[in-house]
């Protein structure tokens, strides 16, 4: 069930935060923040993308419900975290290739921080 709240997604002319590591526990979280991290001097405000996420991590798997547009999605995948170091792939509705990115989590807050096609860093903000 996908009962996140709409996240506008936004640019902010900074540089994305150092990841600190942590443990992801086992849960549901919810999307409560999306951020493009444009570097210093790089384009700010709000994107034209407004998105709703829900995701449930269990064990080695992370179910995740998404609706952008009005389009929903459910996908499922691999997901592994150590260190400072997230991994994951996309394993229904069809495999993907793996994805690193990096990751800081709290007893509060869970970021993924993912690089994009267009090089730039994505802070993916959730909350249990």
């Amino acid at each position: 069930m996908n009962d996140a709240t709409v996240v506008v997604a936004k640019q902010v002319a900074s540089s994305a935060p150092s990841p600190t590591g942590g443990t992801v526990t086992n849960g549901t979280y919810h999307l409560v923040d999306l951020t493009v991290y444009t570097g210093p001097g790089g384009a700010v405000g709000a994107l034209p993308l407004a998105i709703k996420q829900t995701i449930a991590i269990h064990g080695g798997t992370a179910d995740a419900i998404s609706e952008v547009s009005g389009k929903s999605e459910d996908v499922t995948s691999t997901f592994a975290a150590a260190g400072t170091t997230i991994t994951t792939a996309q394993t229904c509705p069809s495999a993907g290739s793996p994805q690193t990115g990096t990751f800081s989590a709290t007893p509060t807050s869970v970021v993924f921080l993912l690089v994009n096609g267009a090089g730039q860093t994505v802070g993916y903000t959730y909350a249990p």
